[in-house]
């Protein structure tokens, strides 16, 4: 019985000594974060995200700290060596014991001077990423005009519990259905008539299926194939992205 329970406690010290190994592996890995030399040592970066080793990493970069409520949730880059910069966005979770939860590729940057695929980010409110992904081309003598030939937007929940990406189940035959994919800034709405943004902010809420109270829109939406009344309330069917929108052209509708 001694020599069991001095097993046990052996056995346990062992135990917590790994814990606590892991704990300030962690914590080193995070306040990367947190100082202004942003870059993590790539031993590091392996051990506690997980990932291969792989040759042709040169560099990984401590981007963000998104969430850090309850789970953590970082964006890292990931540099690679190939001709002009190119790199690797990436999205993970952690428990805040270190205990990798979840990970994406958010996007890519491979640009040179000719151009190339480009990753912007931004938080757009406390709980929504905005990832766009662009094509740019350098144009002019010193290629010193950019040109974004397309662009791509995806849209991340991002809260305590992590990351989700937000997927937009919207009607194509909308008049407007950019407002359900994309967040617009002021200066993009300003291009619409008042009367455009009236449609465009209710056709978020005929879409979600909302019984409008006022003849006006009742009686538009009535003509409209595609509009099926079925909720007197759709608050909890709006997406991030359509939330901020309403708020905006709303905003925008006062000052015109």
């Amino acid at each position: 019985m001694k020599y069991l329970f001095i097993a046990i406690l052996t056995c346990f010290a062992v135990v917590s000594k790994s814990q606590i190994y892991k704990s300030e592996k962690f914590n080193k890995f995070i306040d990367c974060f947190r100082s202004s030399f942003k870059e993590i040592p790539k031993e590091l970066f392996y051990e506690i995200c997980d990932e291969e080793e792989n040759d042709r990493l040169v560099g990984v970069d401590a981007v963000k700290i998104l969430n850090d409520e309850s789970n953590i949730t970082v964006l890292v880059d990931l540099v690679y060596p190939e001709g002009g910069y190119t790199s690797m966005v990436m999205i993970y979770t952690f428990s805040n014991s270190g205990e990798l939860l979840e990970r994406t590729a958010l996007g890519n940057n491979m640009l040179d001077l000719s151009g190339g695929d480009q990753c912007e980010f931004e938080m757009k409110s406390k709980n929504l990423l905005e990832v766009v992904q662009k094509n740019i081309v350098y144009e002019g003598v010193d290629y010193e005009i950019e040109r974004v030939a397309d662009s791509t937007y995806k849209y991340y929940f991002i809260d305590e519990n992590g990351f989700d990406v937000i997927l937009s189940r919207i009607t194509q035959k909308r008049k407007y259905i950019l407002p359900s994919l994309k967040v617009f800034n002021s200066k993009e709405l300003y291009q619409y008539e008042e009367s455009e943004l009236d449609i465009m902010r209710n056709e978020i809420f005929a879409d979600h299926g909302y019984i409008f109270k006022s003849k006006k829109w009742s009686d538009y939406f009535s003509k409209i194939a595609w509009y099926q009344p079925r909720f007197d309330d759709v608050s909890d069917k709006l997406t991030e992205i359509e939330k901020i929108n309403i708020k905006r052209i709303l905003e925008v509708s006062k000052r015109k």
